[in-house]
């Protein structure tokens, strides 16, 4: 059975927000497996397809870890989620020799509407694939992290996240102008998370990921 999956988020610790800085100052884990996510300090990109990110940008790393235990963690820099995964598609290319994956990722932090259950949550956010290949036909690789579990030192926003969505795109060409498949196709898709999301707290991230052992 795989070891369950990790979201370590660092806190911008940096002004102005240097990402570069912050990975290369990433310390080294005792883990097999680590993908790590750069975010965008200027955060342009999201604009286009979401509402304007919020900034500054409150994480500058997102580190994906597989653990057999509990990670440790800084609690006054760090939040980490334990998640379960549910990859939907990959046609994404490989990553290069450095690690890096070509194109943009997008991130998406969930959360359900007051009333809802965290089990309808669930069930309705791993129900929202039937369409997704036609109305989004940029989308390389899609996956799904239900949130099970939170380290204590997390605000409380963060303790309350339900999930978190990861969106690959091959290419900026393919986020630029293959997010969605034609017109009313995002009126549609916003009226369906709605049955699952509070758009008003929902928010995303763009960001560059690297795949390394450890890193």
């Amino acid at each position: 059975m795989p070891d369950p999956k990790w979201l370590r988020c660092i806190r911008t610790a940096r002004r102005p927000h240097d990402s570069q800085a912050a990975f290369a100052a990433l310390e080294p884990l005792d883990t097999e497996r680590r993908i790590v996510d750069v975010v965008d300090p200027g955060q342009e990109l999201i604009a286009l397809h979401a509402p304007p990110a919020r900034l500054p940008a409150r994480y500058e790393i997102l580190s994906w870890e597989w653990w057999g235990e509990s990670p440790s963690f800084d609690p006054q820099r760090e939040v980490a989620y334990r998640l379960s995964e549910r990859p939907v598609f990959d046609e994404l290319p490989p990553p290069g020799d450095d690690g890096w994956r070509p194109g943009v990722k997008q991130l998406f932090f969930l959360y359900r509407p007051p009333g809802l259950s965290r089990e309808a949550f669930r069930e309705r956010y791993h129900h929202h694939t039937q369409t997704l290949r036609d109305d989004q036909p940029g989308i390389a690789k899609y996956v799904q992290n239900v949130v099970e579990g939170v380290v204590t030192g997390a605000e409380d926003q963060e303790h309350e996240l339900d999930g978190v969505s990861e969106l690959w795109f091959s290419s900026l060409a393919d986020y630029r102008e293959r997010y969605w498949s034609g017109p009313g196709v995002a009126e549609r898709e916003a009226r369906e998370t709605g049955r699952f999301l509070d758009h008003r707290r929902t928010w995303g991230l763009m960001v560059r990921e690297r795949v390394a052992p450890g890193v």
